[in-house]
């Protein structure tokens, strides 16, 4: 499990209100960035989606749960908003997250944010994998919330409600919204994997509602039964049993624990590089002008055998250059010769002296001896031979952290 780190932001809704949110990330390797939304006149500091999301952090994934317009430190009227704001908000949380750190993969909610993160899924094309938590089927659920204040509403235009022991200004406009998402069409339509975790015995959203989701689902799609305490789920061990079953499902969808960082990426040149270590012992991110992986060392010697030691790196790169030089070469004089393959051997007899590296060429199509000279005249003019055969000259400098501030 991984120690996890938490940084408050704010970001602009719709409307150029301000909301809150919180981010809870691993301090090592990310594997993945996720958005969640709560439930029902909540905010992100309710006890269901900060142990969620920070079990889910200790896990690998970076998760951003924010409070929707007009809720805890939020800006905005509460009265003014309804589903289709919260809507809104989902989505620009997911804008916001591309924008200064990575797109989200996974879409979460809990309660009326799971009915919110269904709908507001298909308008996040970076969205791989919805994963919903004692979620109705339909934000018309609520319904019964204002049953005793419905003619008020309707008469006098808004009415004071309880919910959860605490009372809120609701606007009529807020009842009629209810009433105008096709959700099941939605959720039919979500062009996502799907996963439902339900209460069985939640007395807030019934379980037939999980039911609901599932059938107006397409595949993949996966139902599991909650073994919680309520709809909160406010057990001790609860939040993290949900966040275990999200992350091994989610898994499968937007990549496995241990795939790249995807922590902030850094501005890199064209000729440079840029290594820069996870927190987990040997295991290093690379990055170059648009690419991104991982280097580390075997598990025998303290990896993670997260990706290629520097020396098989060393070795890849003489053997991709060998076969992209002769490609080109093959191409200028129209020869064609299949696919190329090289094999790099690094000599392993230790011997005192410059290491050793053999490199075997394989072409598919019989050549002529002038032709095969051509190609052993070729391969040691690609540019890593030739850095490789000669003494490069390397210098370094060092910098500490009180250097940089």
């Amino acid at each position: 499990m991984n120690k996890i780190q938490k940084a408050e932001v704010a970001f602009p809704n719709g409307r150029g209100e301000q909301l809150a949110g919180t981010i809870d990330r691993p301090t090592g390797r990310i594997s993945g960035w996720a958005l969640y939304a709560h439930c029902f006149t909540c905010s992100r500091q309710i006890i269901t989606a900060r142990r969620v999301c920070q079990a889910l952090a200790r896990r690998g994934l970076a998760v951003l749960r924010f409070d929707f317009t007009g809720l805890g430190d939020s800006e905005g009227d509460f009265a003014d908003t309804n589903f289709s704001t919260n809507v809104g908000d989902v989505i620009a949380a997911a804008e916001f997250l591309a924008r200064e750190h990575q797109p989200p993969s996974l879409l979460m909610g809990h309660s009326l944010g799971g009915a919110a993160a269904l709908a507001a899924a298909p308008s996040i094309d970076s969205i791989k994998a919805v994963a919903t938590i004692n979620a109705p089927a339909d934000p018309s659920h609520l319904n019964y919330v204002f049953e005793s204040r419905r003619k008020q509403l309707e008469n006098a235009g808004q009415a004071e409600v309880e919910v959860a022991g605490r009372r809120f200004l609701f606007k009529k406009q807020f009842l009629d919204d209810l009433q105008g998402h096709a959700l099941e069409n939605k959720i039919h339509k979500l062009g996502s994997p799907l996963l439902i975790l339900h209460t069985p015995n939640d007395a807030v959203v019934n379980v037939d509602e999980a039911r609901k989701i599932f059938q107006a689902a397409r595949h993949p799609k996966s139902y599991i039964s909650l073994v919680a305490e309520d709809h909160l789920l406010t057990g001790p061990d609860d939040a993290d049993y949900a966040a275990g079953l999200i992350q091994a499902w989610a898994s499968r969808f937007i990549g496995e624990a241990g795939s790249p960082s995807e922590r902030d990426k850094p501005v890199i040149e064209a000729g440079e590089v840029l290594v820069r270590e996870t927190g987990e012992n040997f295991t290093n991110e690379v990055f170059t002008e648009a690419h991104h992986f991982l280097a580390d060392e075997p598990r025998n010697i303290g990896g993670q055998n997260a990706g290629p030691k520097p020396t098989e790196l060393l070795m890849a790169a003489l053997g991709a250059c060998t076969s992209i030089t002769l490609r080109m070469y093959f191409q200028h004089k129209g020869w064609e010769v299949g696919e190329i393959s090289v094999r790099v051997r690094k000599d392993p007899s230790g011997k005192q002296g410059p290491p050793r590296y053999s490199v075997d060429i394989e072409i598919p199509t019989p050549l002529e001896d002038d032709q095969l000279k051509r190609v052993h005249h070729i391969a040691s003019r690609c540019p890593v031979y030739r850095i490789l055969s000669t003494e490069a000259e390397i210098s370094h400098e060092v910098t500490t952290r009180h250097d940089i501030e």
